[in-house]
C-alpha cells in the first residue's frame, strides 16, 4: 500500500472528472466521474488500474510515469477539479512520448511506512506542550484510536521509558508494536501518516483531519494485508476520513464486497485491447 496527498499550488483539491485518451493502459477515451467520498478503481491483476493515480501525479506533481499508449500517436487528458475555496479548475495536458519514469520539480507528498516520529513525539508531549492546538490534540487522539478500529482488542497503551518502544495492550497481555502482524503494522503506520500528511496539507490552518476535505491516492490498498485487515482497514478510513477523498486502486475481492455501488469504478479490457473505467 502506497498513498500521497494531492495539492495544487500547496493546496488540497478535490477531482471532479478525469478524461484521457492514449495514455498507459488506456487506448479509447474514457471519462470517469469521481464522488467526494470513496472512489476504488477495481480490476482484476493484469488490468492497468494505476493509469488514473499517474494521469493526477503528472498533473499535480509533474510526474513523468505516464506514456502514450503504444498503439497511439499521442494521449492527452482533462482534469476537473475543484479547491477549497469553491474555485473550478481545469488541467489539460498531451503525451506525446515514452521517456523513463521521474518526477518533476513538484515532489509528492508520499505516505510512508514505520511509526512517525510524529506520533511518539505527540504521545510524550501532549499533556506538557502548551503550543499543540485542540485540534492537533483531536488528531492525535484519533492516532490512538486507529489500533482499536482495526482490530477491537488492541489498544494504545503507551511509550516504553528508556526504549521508546510503542506498547499495544493485547488479551494475552502487554506487547511491543513490533510484536503484532506485518500487515498490522503496515496499516497503522500508513493511517498515522495520513493524518500527520492531512493535518499538514492544511499549510497555515488548523484543521481537525476529521474535516480534512482534501484527496488522498491510495495504490493497492490490500497488498500484505488479510482478508479481514483489509475490511476492517476500509471500515477505519470511512470514520477517520468522513469528509476526505479517497481514490483507491484495488484487486481484492474482499474490498470490492465493502462497497457501496457509487463507490465503485470498475476497469475493464475495451475492444481494442486497452482499458476502459466505468
Amino acid at each position: 500500500m502506497h498513498s500521497q496527498i494531492l495539492l495544487n499550488n500547496g493546496f488540497p483539491v478535490r477531482i471532479l472528472e478525469l478524461e484521457a485518451k492514449g495514455i498507459n493502459g488506456i487506448r479509447g477515451k474514457t471519462a470517469i466521474h469521481f464522488n467526494p467520498c470513496i472512489n476504488v478503481i477495481w480490476g482484476i491483476e493484469g488490468l492497468d488500474k494505476t493509469a488514473v493515480l499517474r494521469i493526477l501525479e503528472n498533473a499535480f506533481f509533474d510526474s513523468k510515469r505516464i506514456r502514450k499508449n503504444i498503439f497511439c500517436s499521442a494521449g492527452d487528458y482533462k482534469i476537473t477539479c475543484s479547491s477549497l475555496n469553491g474555485k473550478m479548475e481545469i488541467i489539460h495536458n498531451r503525451i506525446t512520448g515514452s521517456a523513463p519514469y521521474s518526477y518533476g520539480p513538484n515532489q509528492p507528498l508520499h505516505i510512508k511506512s514505520g511509526i512517525s516520529n510524529w506520533f511518539i513525539k505527540r504521545t510524550l508531549f501532549a499533556d506538557k506542550d502548551e503550543d499543540l492546538t485542540g485540534n492537533q490534540l483531536l488528531n492525535y487522539h484519533l492516532a490512538r484510536e486507529c489500533f482499536s478500529l482495526l482490530d477491537p482488542e488492541l489498544s494504545f497503551q503507551g511509550i516504553k521509558t528508556g526504549t521508546g518502544d510503542v506498547i499495544i495492550k493485547t488479551p494475552g497481555g502487554s506487547v511491543p508494536f513490533d510484536y503484532l502482524s506485518r500487515g498490522y503494522q503496515n496499516c497503522i503506520c500508513q493511517i498515522h501518516t495520513m493524518i500527520k500528511g492531512a493535518e499538514q496539507a492544511g499549510r497555515d490552518e488548523d484543521i481537525c483531519v476529521r474535516d480534512f476535505r482534501g484527496c488522498i491516492l491510495v495504490e493497492e490498498i490490500e497488498e500484505g494485508i488479510s482478508p479481514s485487515l483489509q475490511i476492517q482497514l476500509l471500515a477505519a478510513l470511512r470514520k477517520i476520513f468522513p469528509k476526505t477523498q479517497l481514490i483507491i486502486t484495488s484487486s481484492s475481492p474482499y474490498i470490492l464486497q465493502s462497497l457501496y455501488s457509487d463507490e465503485i469504478i470498475l476497469v475493464v479490457k475495451d475492444r481494442k485491447g486497452g482499458v476502459q473505467y466505468r
